[in-house]
């Protein structure tokens, strides 16, 4: 990406991310692609979000300042990493994409999903997978998330759906009560550390995939929220929790090219708009104690077909400060 021309009138105002930070209540970041980057030994899945949502942070030096006026939630992703598909590479892979939402509220679904989709520059994915906010949720909670699920099914986003974490009976009631039908349950071994036989045994008698996977329960904690901010741009974004012992050199410790996410990889397409999708709500202002969390976060995965070869891979974290 070309930096603006500083020396044209038309040259766009810009900010730095924590000067968009303090006049938000909703930043997504993206990660780009990531595929290429080597995942450390032992490295969890939110040491991974954390590395890489720190990465953008600190080599973002300048957003697009119109961001902060938009009515959606104002994107920032890394100013390096691409992460479009070319229509040749979307037809020769299969996209997986796992949604992970913190809250029983089906814009999260929606807007996780759509925005992820803008990013790849794509209409739809392969396999669209979310994970619950709870384990031991009831049916009536999960209907809220999986009637968006359906929904996009429904209007070609997603060629098949999957659920994560859901137990047996868990299983059972959502694929009796469900018109579009989970083809795929993700099962973590860490928990259990073999697939249940009850869950193996129904999952076969309904078609349904079992894949084991490693993703942590609660995605990222606040706690580590807090925790990434301070070290990213210094101790007084840990909110009021405190935060590490970092200096005031930190904060400067960026290097890059605007990467601002302006343009229309930033504008919500209507049909997305009229999903709930728009959930940004403009400048506002916002306490400096108010601690930050994460609302969302969209891991999109490409593999390319008939070689099995990952091509692809990177997050969308959307962090919300608590009001």
């Amino acid at each position: 990406m070309e930096a603006n021309d500083s020396d044209s009138s038309d040259s766009v105002p810009v900010m730095s991310v924590a000067e968009l930070m303090k006049k938000q209540r909703r930043v997504v970041f993206h990660t780009g692609n990531i595929a290429s980057k080597v995942k450390m030994p032992h490295q969890t899945t939110t040491d991974e979000i954390i590395t890489r949502v720190e990465g953008v942070i600190r080599k973002t030096v300048d957003v697009p300042a119109v961001l902060a006026t938009e009515s959606c939630s104002p994107l920032v992703r890394h100013p390096v990493f691409s992460s479009k598909l070319t229509p040749e590479e979307r037809d020769n892979q299969s996209i997986t994409l796992k949604v992970f939402v913190t809250r029983w509220k089906r814009e999260l679904v929606l807007e996780a999903v759509h925005r992820t989709l803008l990013e790849l520059g794509v209409s739809f994915v392969d396999l669209l997978v979310v994970g619950f906010p709870q384990a031991d949720a009831d049916l009536d909670h999960l209907k809220v998330i999986w009637e968006p699920m359906e929904q996009l099914s429904r209007e070609g986003v997603a060629s098949s759906l999957g659920s994560s974490e859901l137990d047996v009976d868990q299983l059972k009631c959502l694929n009796d009560w469900a018109s579009v039908k989970p083809k795929v349950n993700q099962v973590n071994l860490a928990y259990c550390c073999k697939i249940p036989e009850d869950l193996a045994r129904y999952a076969k008698q309904s078609n349904i995939e079992l894949y084991t996977h490693n993703d942590e329960r609660e995605i990222f904690p606040e706690t580590r929220v807090q925790d990434m901010l301070a070290k990213a741009l210094g101790p007084e974004w840990a909110g009021q929790r405190g935060g590490p012992d970092n200096n005031d050199e930190d904060n400067n410790n960026i290097v890059g090219v605007a990467s601002g996410g302006g343009g229309s990889s930033t504008a919500m397409p209507a049909a997305a708009a009229e999903l709930g999708t728009g959930t940004g709500t403009g400048v506002v202002a916002v306490s400096d104690n108010e601690p930050w969390h994460c609302s969302w976060v969209a891991r999109y995965s490409t593999v390319i077909k008939m070689r099995g070869i990952m091509s692809f891979k990177g997050y969308l974290v959307c962090l919300e400060q608590s009001s």
